[in-house]
């Protein structure tokens, strides 16, 4: 796909310098607040998963979340999606292996903060993870997370929460996940080196899905 208003909107963050989160912060969050306000740039980045095999063979459901991979650039490892969550649900506690901002576009959830980090080396024993902060995020303030926090989520409200996620290139190989129900710990690893372990909860998206949520973004005006 040859987008030129996208490529304008993201040649900010693929020369961004990582390491330097304060600008991290400041550039991927104008462009996520440009992409945002641009309806038809949006629809055209999710209808182009319809073709796109690559992208769309990178879309997944993760436990009560629908991810779908908007943009991505095998040079920088910088990754664009969009994430739908289901009315009243949560995922797991986990952290990320990459730095990343969120937006949200229609609903709300609610945002928890766990100690200690996540080094990518130390698989913590699951009575260590303990909430330590919770905030409620909300539509048109985007946040940004480092790969070293543990957190989840929960929606708000009666709504599916749809929001866009640009992530930065890999920090480390692992992330950490928790199960509350079980109370058991795991890696989760990129999509090259998953486990069947690490696939856990993790179900493939239809083209039926991508129907599904162009109904859903245009009832909620989103599009």
């Amino acid at each position: 796909m040859n987008n030129g208003k996208l490529d304008t909107i993201l040649a900010p963050v693929l020369k961004l310098d990582w390491a330097d989160t304060s600008s991290v912060e400041t550039v991927t969050k104008t462009a996520l607040m440009r992409l945002s306000e641009d309806k038809s740039l949006l629809k055209s980045l999710i209808t182009n998963l319809y073709e796109d095999e690559a992208k769309f063979s990178r879309c997944e459901k993760d436990y009560n979340i629908e991810k779908y991979v908007l943009f991505s650039d095998n040079e920088t490892g910088v990754r664009l999606r969009m994430h739908v969550m289901y009315p009243h649900s949560s995922d797991i506690p986990h952290s990320h292996r990459m730095n990343f901002t969120s937006l949200i576009l229609h609903g709300g959830y609610k945002h928890t903060l766990y100690s200690p980090m996540d080094d990518g080396s130390t698989l913590h024993d699951a009575e260590l993870i303990k909430p330590i902060y919770i905030k409620d995020e909300v539509r048109n303030v985007p946040y940004y997370i480092d790969h070293t926090v543990i957190h989840n989520l929960r929606a708000v409200g009666e709504d599916k929460c749809v929001s866009l996620m640009l992530r930065s290139p890999a920090q480390k190989q692992r992330a950490i996940h928790y199960d509350f129900g079980s109370n058991e710990t795991w890696w989760r690893y990129g999509s090259k080196e998953r486990t069947p372990e690490s696939l856990k909860n993790t179900r493939e998206v239809t083209r039926a899905d991508i129907d599904n949520l162009l109904t859903l973004l245009e009832t909620y005006k989103v599009l």
